[in-house]
C-alpha cells in the first residue's frame, strides 16, 4: 500500500516518453550483466533525444512554479529553450523592481548590469544549450556575465558573493530523475530567492508564457561574457571559514592516512573534481580515497540521483571491506548541494549528521544554535536547547533559513532533505562545507561518526525520524498546482488540537497543530506526523518522528497512519485518484 503510484484520469491519460525512459533506467539498473544494462541505456538515449528535439523546437507554454529551489520541469515537455528565454526575461525583468533594487542594496539597475550575473550549472542535459539562451537575453539586457561552466550549488553561491555579483542563474533540478531540468535564482548575498521576489519572477514568467508577441533574444554578446574557474574563487572563500579550519583539515589528513578509508560517489554530477582541488592532489595521492560515477552520464546509471539508503549501501559494503578504524563514505547530488554520509557501521542521513554537526559547532565555542525545517528531526534542535542555544524553525526550503543565516543567528542550518550551511557560510546548502565539517568532527575527535552519533544519544535522547510519499502520475505540472493544494487543504479541515489518532494500537493526542508547511500533528510524546505536498515534483510527501529509546520499532505505524490520512483525503477530493 505505501509508496504507490496513483494515477490521476485526466482528460488523456498516457504513458508518456519520459515515463518510458524511468521505466528503462530500472530496468538498466537491474541487469545482471552489462549487455542486457546497454541495451536499456540505448533505449534511453533515443527518448531522451527525441524529448532534446522537442525541447529545442516547442514554443509551449507551462506554467511556472518557484518551489523551494527555483523552477523545475521535464525536459521537452515544461523546460524547453523557449520557455527558459521567458523565465530568464522574468528575472531581468524583476531585477529592475523596487523589490529586488532595494533589498540588494542597489539604487538603479544600472549597477545590477556593471556586477553581473554568475551562470552555471550541474551534468544535466542540454545544460550549456540552457545556459546559452539565458546569457542571450542577459547580455540583450545589457547584463555583464561570469560564465562558471559546471558548478556545484554551494560553490556558486560563494562565488556570487566573492565576486560582488549581483545573483546568479544556476541550472540545476538538484536531485531530480533524469527527465527534470531545473533553474535557480540567487539574489547578492548568494542565498535563494526568498518568496518576496520569486513570487515577482513567477509572476512575470507567466505572463511571458501566454504572451503572443515574445520574442527571444537573438545572440550571446561575448563582450559582456568572462569564463571564471569557480573552484578557485571557493577556495578563497574557504579560508574564511567560521567552522572549518582547512589547513588544519589538511594536516590530520596526513596524520591519519594510515588509518583512514575515505569513498566519495559524485554521482555523475558537478563535485566530480571538486575534492581533488580542496584537499591537493599531493594530499590525495597520499590518502586512501576513492571517488565513483566521475564519468558524464545523463540517465545516472538508471537511478534517482540523490542520496539515500539504497544509493548509500555499496558504499557501506566498501567501507566494511577495509581494515582501517576511520572510515567514511558520503554521497552529494548532481548539483552537491546535498550530502549523505556513512561509515562501516551506520548510514548517516542529515537528521542524524546535524547533531553531530552541532555538537561539533558547540565544541568549536559557538553559540548562535540552530535554523532546521518543519519537516526535520527534533533531535538537533533538542541538543540546542539543552544547551541554552536558540532553536528557529520553518516551512520547508532553504530559502528560508536566510533570516538566522543572514544575521549570524545561527551556528547549523540544515534541513532533513540532506541540506546543510553554517554560520559564515554561504546562505545556499552546501554538500561540500558537509564534507569538511564531517572530516573535521571525525580526525579531531579520532572517532567515527557512527560513535559521535551514539554519544550524543545517550547524552540527549533518541530521535527516530523517517518519511515516505506518493507519487501521482498522469497529471500534467498545471493540474498538479490545483490538485496538491486541494488534497491538503481537505486534510487541514478534518483535524483540530485535542483530536485522537490511533497509532500502534494506541489514541495518540494532538497537542499541537502546525501550518507553517502542510499540516503537522505534534503528539503529548513529542512523536509527530507531517504531510505536505512537493511544489516540483507530482508527489505528496508526508513525514514521521518517534521518540524514545527502542521506539524505531514503530515507525512503520507512523508511515502507515500518515498514508491513511492522505488516502482520506484523495477519497473526498473532487478529483478522486484511483490506482492504477
Amino acid at each position: 500500500m505505501l509508496n504507490k503510484v496513483i494515477t490521476v484520469p485526466t482528460e488523456e491519460t498516457k504513458t508518456t516518453p519520459w515515463a518510458n525512459a524511468l521505466k528503462f533506467g530500472d530496468l538498466q539498473n537491474r541487469a545482471a550483466d552489462p549487455p542486457g544494462a546497454d541495451i536499456y541505456k540505448a533505449k534511453i538515449i533515443d527518448i531522451r533525444e527525441q524529448m532534446g528535439e522537442l525541447a529545442r523546437a516547442s514554443t509551449e507554454p507551462t506554467v511556472v512554479e518557484f518551489g523551494t529551489s527555483g523552477w523545475r520541469g521535464r525536459i521537452g515537455e515544461d523546460f524547453t529553450l523557449y520557455n527558459v528565454r521567458k523565465v530568464t526575461r522574468a528575472i531581468i525583468d524583476t531585477m529592475q523592481t523596487a523589490v529586488f533594487l532595494v533589498a540588494n542594496n542597489y539604487y538603479y539597475f544600472t549597477e545590477v548590469q556593471q556586477n553581473g550575473i554568475v551562470v552555471f550549472r550541474d551534468n544535466r542535459y542540454m545544460g550549456d544549450e540552457f545556459i546559452e539562451a539565458a546569457l542571450a537575453e542577459l547580455h540583450a539586457a545589457g547584463i555583464k556575465t561570469y560564465s562558471a561552466g559546471e558548478c556545484p550549488t554551494g560553490v556558486g553561491s560563494a562565488v556570487v558573493t566573492e565576486l560582488g555579483a549581483a545573483g546568479s542563474l544556476n541550472f540545476t533540478p538538484s536531485h531530480n530523475p533524469m527527465d527534470y531540468a531545473g533553474l535557480k535564482f540567487n539574489p547578492a548575498d548568494g542565498g535563494p530567492a526568498g518568496p518576496e521576489i520569486t513570487s515577482l519572477i513567477q509572476s512575470r514568467a507567466n505572463e511571458y508564457m501566454q504572451a503572443a508577441d515574445f520574442r527571444p533574444a537573438e545572440k550571446i554578446d561575448v563582450t559582456l561574457n568572462e569564463e571564471i574557474f569557480p573552484v578557485y574563487i571557493y577556495l578563497d572563500f574557504l579560508q574564511k571559514s567560521r567552522i572549518i579550519d582547512l589547513n588544519e583539515i589538511k594536516k590530520l589528513l596526513l596524520a591519519n592516512k594510515d588509518q583512514l578509508t575515505i569513498i566519495i560517489d559524485n554521482m555523475h554530477g558537478s563535485s566530480r573534481g571538486v575534492f581533488e582541488t580542496i584537499l591537493g592532489k599531493d594530499i590525495i595521492s597520499q590518502l586512501d580515497i576513492r571517488f565513483q560515477n566521475t564519468e558524464t552520464d545523463y540517465s545516472f546509471h538508471g537511478v534517482k540521483p540523490e542520496p539515500s539508503a539504497a544509493n548509500q549501501k555499496p558504499l557501506i559494503a566498501e567501507l566494511q571491506k577495509s581494515a582501517k578504524p576511520l572510515t567514511l563514505a558520503v554521497s552529494l547530488d548532481p548539483d552537491a548541494d546535498r550530502i549523505r554520509f556513512a561509515d562501516a557501521n551506520l548510514d548517516i542521513d542529515m537528521n542524524m549528521f546535524s547533531a553531530i554537526a552541532l555538537d561539533y559547532a558547540i565544541r568549536q565555542g559557538l553559540s548562535q544554535g540552530v535554523v532546521t525545517s518543519v519537516a526535520s528531526s527534533g533531535f538537533a534542535a533538542n541538543i540546542a536547547r539543552q544547551n541554552g542555544l536558540p532553536v528557529t524553525t520553518t516551512a520547508v526550503g532553504f530559502k528560508n533559513f536566510r533570516p538566522a543565516l543572514s544575521q549570524q543567528q545561527a551556528a547549523v542550518a540544515f534541513e532533513e532533505s540532506d541540506g546543510i550551511s553554517f554560520i559564515g557560510h554561504t546562505l545556499e546548502k552546501d554538500g561540500i562545507i558537509g564534507f569538511l565539517v564531517a572530516l573535521s568532527a571525525m580526525l579531531e575527535s579520532g572517532k567515527n561518526l557512527s560513535e559521535l552519533y551514539h554519544e550524543l544519544q545517550e547524552k540527549y535522547g533518541y530521535y527516530y525520524p523517517g518519511k515516505s510519499g506518493r507519487t501521482i502520475e498522469g497529471i500534467s505540472i498545471a493540474e498538479w498546482q490545483k490538485f496538491r493544494k486541494e488534497i491538503i487543504e481537505n486534510i487541514k479541515a478534518s483535524y483540530q488540537i485535542g483530536d485522537t489518532i490511533m497509532l500502534n494500537g494506541e489514541a495518540k493526542k494532538i497537542k499541537e497543530i502546525s501550518l507553517a508547511d502542510g499540516i503537522k500533528f505534534t503528539f503529548e510524546d513529542d512523536s509527530w506526523i507531517l504531510l505536505r505536498s512537493s511544489g516540483t515534483e507530482t508527489k505528496f510527501r508526508y513525514y514521521y518522528e518517534t521518540t524514545g529509546q527502542g521506539n524505531d520499532k514503530i515507525l512503520p505505524e507512523y508511515e502507515k497512519t500518515a498514508g491513511k490520512i492522505l488516502e482520506r483525503a484523495l477519497r473526498e477530493s473532487n478529483s478522486q485518484p484511483s490506482d492504477p
